[in-house]
């Protein structure tokens, strides 16, 4: 019983290696989910979430923080009276203290099984950057719409003229 009670005051000592910012607006009915597939995908790394909810009507905000009673590494930054996507992101990504920091949509479009090898990269010095595309080898738009995909085509293809690395999603939002 005293190695479980050391261990566990050890590991939460341990600095926090990664973070995961989530902008949230109505997102109540994914964070579950969410949550679970990360804790399943990065089950050996001190990891943290952030929640960045831009004052959610259906609740999310007070949803994440009743998770985060039992979960020390859910955390929840509500805004009051300010919106967007790219703001929140900014803002939770200042808020974080780890060296390493991914950003997901809370709409589950995002696969978490590829954090342990995007988190690799950043590791092993590959890269600065690493962005999980849908139009590349093994991504997919799963089943939008045909008219949300056409947008999205549309956009990624106006965003190469701006962005001069040649990236195949620049507007992925899963960095």
């Amino acid at each position: 019983m005293r190695e479980d009670s050391e261990m566990r005051n050890v590991s939460e000592q341990l600095p926090i290696e990664f973070s995961i910012v989530v902008p949230t607006f109505n997102e109540k009915d994914n964070v579950e989910k969410l949550i679970e597939g990360i804790e399943q995908a990065l089950p050996n790394l001190k990891w943290e979430i952030i929640f960045i909810d831009d004052d959610s009507p259906d609740g999310t905000a007070d949803f994440v923080r009743s998770l985060a009673q039992s979960k020390p590494y859910v955390r929840c930054h509500q805004r009051i009276g300010r919106r967007g996507l790219s703001k929140a992101v900014i803002e939770g990504m200042l808020s974080s203290s780890a060296p390493v920091i991914a950003v997901m949509d809370a709409d589950l479009q995002h696969d978490e099984t590829i954090l342990p090898t995007m988190l690799d990269r950043i590791r092993n010095d590959q890269t600065e950057i690493v962005v999980g595309s849908r139009y590349c080898a093994g991504g997919s738009i799963g089943a939008w719409h045909s008219q949300r995909a056409a947008m999205s085509r549309l956009a990624t293809l106006l965003s190469r003229t701006i962005v001069t690395p040649r990236l195949t999603d620049p507007m992925s939002g899963f960095l």
